[in-house]
């Protein structure tokens, strides 16, 4: 990270939803240009320094926290999409609990009383055989999608939802990561509907 000086500066892209329950306790609306610098680099990284020299409360914010994700495709470089170990690396960064297995997915789909997030993060695959989407998952998803008494949220999305919860601050909703192969789109449909 680098800090700015002499004439560079960081600009900041308004937040997508509000987030002022990330805000310290002690932040002033009034010295900032509005909510565009609530969350922007600049206040970030000002917060980080102060942490790292010893002043200032500790502040981390994670989050994907409570959230299991399944990775789905191929991920593999050269093909438009991030590594899947990049993907991996800003998880658990993340504060996510990564699934290694379909059947660890599956296994997850049974707990009906637990309160946290599935995820099936996808590639851009366009076609059922290489979007890593067994029928057997296609199948526990559906179901969990249906059941009434699932207390947890199953989504099924595209990778550049991670890049924007992790931009955010928060988990975001699936509705905008829409993904490509059939299978995944119909989930998609039930886990938004």
């Amino acid at each position: 990270f680098v800090v700015p000086a002499d004439n560079n500066c960081i600009r900041t892209l308004p937040p997508k939803s509000d987030v002022s329950h990330l805000l310290p306790v002690h932040f002033d609306e009034s010295t900032h240009s509005g909510p565009m610098a609530w969350l922007g680099v600049a206040t970030y990284a000002a917060l980080l320094q102060r942490q790292s020299e010893g002043g200032g409360e500790q502040y981390e914010h994670r989050p994907l926290v409570n959230t299991s994700v399944l990775l789905c495709g191929q991920f593999k470089k050269g093909t438009g999409v991030p590594p899947k170990a990049d993907l991996v690396t800003l998880l658990g960064d993340s504060g996510a609990t990564i699934l290694g297995s379909v059947a660890a997915m599956n296994k997850e789909l049974k707990k009906t009383d637990d309160d946290s997030t599935l995820v099936v993060l996808c590639d851009d695959a366009k076609s059922d055989k290489q979007s890593g989407i067994t029928a057997a998952l296609s199948k526990a998803m559906a179901a969990a999608l249906e059941d009434e008494d699932q207390n947890r949220r199953v989504m099924v999305v595209t990778y550049m939802w991670l890049f924007d919860s992790v931009s955010c601050g928060e988990l975001l909703d699936a509705d905008n990561y829409k993904p490509n192969s059939p299978k995944a789109k119909s989930l998609w449909d039930l886990s938004t509907a």
